[in-house]
């Protein structure tokens, strides 16, 4: 489990109070304070250009390489898996 307020920079002052919903892009929809304005606003968490996947994320495709680079070398020139001898 992450916290998500270790993803936010406190200079701007705000808190996550509770985030309700990701989407396919990964942005986060969240409701949360600014201790600057005093105010609760509801906002939209977007990874920044440039920054790099969760290592998991890095393993899992990895993996699925491993596996579809297995699978071809197993099978045949027609794309049958060929019979062991």
């Amino acid at each position: 489990m992450l916290d998500l307020n270790d993803l936010i920079d406190p200079i701007d002052g705000w808190t996550l109070v509770e985030a309700y919903d990701i989407n396919d892009l990964g942005q986060i929809a969240a409701y949360g304070y600014n201790t600057a304005t005093r105010e609760y606003h509801a906002f939209l968490l977007s990874r920044a250009e440039g920054t790099v996947p969760a290592p998991s994320t890095l393993a899992l495709v990895g993996l699925a390489m491993l596996g579809l680079a297995n699978r071809q070398r197993r099978s045949g020139p027609t794309g049958r898996s060929r019979a062991r001898t």
